[in-house]
């Protein structure tokens, strides 16, 4: 079961980072790199759920009828971006190569203080009322066979449409997985999405890693993953202290609301701070494809991502709106 779990993670990246190439290819023409394009995917790849989980929420409402048409929409975009994109997969391939091989020991540390991370979150999650619920609705969703009708609770019938429910459809994409893999509601939130939110978390500090020590000739890998396993080692030590209850961080990795404190806002303030530097507007593309997708991992990211982004642009936007109305004056 260990195994299946972890296999449901490599083909999830797999799956995200081949979307996120295409994204970045063919609809941005950009360049990317590999954590990049699989962050994109990933959203992007919660984007496509959400609206498949809704229209099936209002026709049918049968999970395995989703889950049967999800992995032949998945199958076919795949094999649509390594068609399209058998050129950048090769040179993404190279290029990752060609890293690790320069630094064998250092990335070989780093990836040993992820999985060990991996392991921890994995048998150490934070077990409560509300974490409680997200299990049980995964596993209510894919033994009813039914999209969120049932109360994990009481397991009452429920007629009421619940708006905040159906648009985060992240829990009904881990039932969507049980009922493909065959594995239990614990198993795919404990392992598979724990282990998936360390390793795109450390993907989004690699990220900022990469743009805190681009100028940097010497040592540049090293401080990139030293960055990562520093990184984790204090979200883990003050994770759940006297002082503080980060509860959502990798505590309870599992949860959408973990993926939104992790993931997401690491990558949406790095989205928004490399704008602020280069004033691409594709990246405002990107940025809203990230608070899309956000929408589908929790409710509380629809406020939350929308405000970190807000928070880094609109002053680098009035302060240049200020620089350009003294320029006129200077003119007049």
């Amino acid at each position: 079961m260990v195994i299946k779990a972890l296999l449901v993670v490599l083909i999830e990246l797999m799956v995200c980072y081949l979307l996120g190439l295409f994204i970045n290819k063919c609809i941005l023409k950009r360049e990317s790199n590999i954590i990049d394009s699989t962050l994109i995917g990933f959203f992007a790849y919660q984007i496509m759920c959400q609206v498949m989980t809704l229209a099936c929420y209002f026709t049918t409402g049968v999970v395995h009828q989703l889950s049967y048409r999800w992995a032949v929409v998945v199958v076919g975009f795949s094999i649509l971006s390594i068609i399209v994109c058998k050129k950048n997969l090769k040179m993404d391939a190279q290029c990752v190569w060609q890293t690790i091989s320069e630094e064998k020991v250092t990335y070989g540390v780093m990836f040993l203080i992820v999985a060990a991370f991996c392991y921890y979150v994995a048998i150490n999650g934070e077990t409560n009322a509300d974490s409680q619920y997200y299990i049980a609705l995964v596993n209510t969703t894919a033994a009813t066979d039914t999209i969120y009708k049932f109360n994990p609770y009481n397991g009452f019938e429920s007629d009421a449409f619940f708006l905040r429910r159906a648009l985060a459809s992240f829990e009904g994409h881990s039932a969507i997985l049980c009922q493909l893999s065959g594995l239990h509601a614990l198993i795919i939130t404990r392992i598979t999405r724990a282990v998936q939110n360390v390793i795109m978390t450390s993907g989004a500090v690699y990220l900022w890693g990469q743009s805190l020590f681009a100028k940097e000739s010497d040592n540049k890998n090293k401080k990139i993953c030293a960055l990562v396993g520093v990184y984790l080692v204090l979200q883990m030590v003050f994770a759940c202290n006297y002082y503080t209850n980060a509860a959502f961080f990798l505590q309870r990795a599992y949860e959408g609301k973990a993926f939104a404190a992790n993931v997401v806002l690491l990558y949406v303030l790095y989205l928004s701070w490399q704008f602020v530097c280069a004033k691409d507007k594709k990246q405002l593309l990107v940025i809203g494809i990230v608070l899309w997708g956000s929408v589908a991992l929790s409710s509380s990211a629809m406020f939350l991502v929308p405000a970190a982004a807000v928070i880094v642009i609109i002053p680098d936007v009035v302060l240049e709106l200020w620089e350009n109305k003294g320029r006129k004056r200077c003119r007049e």
